[in-house]
């Protein structure tokens, strides 16, 4: 999928947050939009989706060969970061609606309904942050689904990132410069 977010607080950085490239000296906080556009599913070339025995034949959607969404939508949210020491953390919640268009296929034939769908996004992050080096631990968790009466496709997703790094002294500019004379460049 494809993500675009706008922090109201211009305060509010994404390499501040996550510690990397960046901290935060105090507490911060900002309201934002989050918008998102997902396409996901599940197919199986072979046959129904489902194993036989799960197959209710009064209901053709559980022979689905297919299953589909195309999801869009903005969600408002809300973000804080604080440091306390060297530790620094951190949530990122959005909550809201979006539009999905969601199909399924039985033999050849396509069915498409379009809906309001709830969703929601969350990140939450720890590090520990020292001027030389960083250490952090960051959790995303994303949900998604498909609903047809009785037949239901959920994906949910737990991203979870460890980060350490090492930050290396910066030369001024005044000493490039003067690298760069004694070279003669």
């Amino acid at each position: 999928g494809v993500k675009l977010t706008y922090y109201k607080n211009k305060i509010f950085k994404m390499d501040a947050f996550y510690g990397n490239r960046g901290v935060y000296n105090k507490e911060v906080s900002t309201w934002y939009l989050l918008s998102k556009a997902d396409f996901f599913g599940v197919k199986n070339d072979n046959g129904p989706i489902l194993p036989e025995v799960f197959i209710d034949s009064t209901n053709t959607k559980t022979r689905a060969e297919s299953l589909g969404a195309v999801e869009f939508g903005v969600m408002p949210g809300f973000g804080h970061a604080n440091r306390v020491g060297a530790w620094q953390y951190g949530v990122l919640i959005a909550i809201g609606p979006r539009m999905q268009f969601k199909d399924y296929e039985v033999n050849g034939n396509k069915t498409t309904k379009a809906g309001i769908v709830p969703r929601y996004d969350m990140k939450i992050m720890v590090s520990y942050n020292k001027p030389r080096y960083f250490a952090t631990l960051n959790f995303e968790i994303d949900n998604k689904y498909i609903h047809f009466n009785q037949l239901k496709y959920n994906q949910n997703f737990l991203f979870v990132r460890v980060q350490a790094g090492w930050r290396f002294a910066e030369k001024s500019k005044e000493i490039r410069a003067a690298k760069k004379k004694a070279a003669g460049k």
